[in-house]
């Protein structure tokens, strides 16, 4: 095979997880493809642009590699921030609820009324503030002041 003046040899270099083998052509705009074999024993054709701008590092197992802790860490058995002994608005913190798969924490109203269970996210961007009975009375005050 002919190569172009201006192409470099990169057979045995080393890009990432892939090791170019040898040159195998070029595409419709002359940019040199190569054979390269991944760590992982899987053979791929890459532009030997990509694997000089690091943009291909891998025969698509990184990328694998990858989702599979992302999506390991999404999951809700991860640990969530204690809040236990937290105040939010009228709301006090008692303990995570566990029968629940997303998580809920048990809150007491400082009314006393009763306990119930409140999202995390809810709790900490205060949309959550009070018990339902302390909600309804609050707005029928504000209903009484209105008119």
């Amino acid at each position: 095979m002919i190569l172009e003046p201006y192409s470099r040899d990169l057979a045995g270099v080393k890009f990432g997880r892939l090791t170019a083998i040898e040159r195998v052509g070029s595409d419709k705009n002359r940019n040199a493809i190569w054979s390269t074999r991944c760590e992982c024993s899987e053979f791929k054709d890459v532009l030997a642009l990509s694997l000089k701008s690091g943009h291909t590092k891998s025969c698509g197992c990184l990328a694998r590699e990858i989702a599979v802790v992302r999506m390991q860490s999404n999951r809700p058995e991860r640990k969530a921030a204690d809040l236990a002994g937290l105040v939010f608005g009228d709301l006090h913190v008692i303990r995570r609820d566990s029968t629940r798969k997303r998580v809920y924490w048990i809150v007491a109203c400082k009314c006393g009324s009763a306990l119930f269970s409140a999202i995390a996210d809810r709790l900490r961007n205060c949309e959550t503030r009070r018990c339902a009975t302390c909600a309804r009375k609050l707005r029928g005050n504000r209903a009484v002041t209105r008119i």
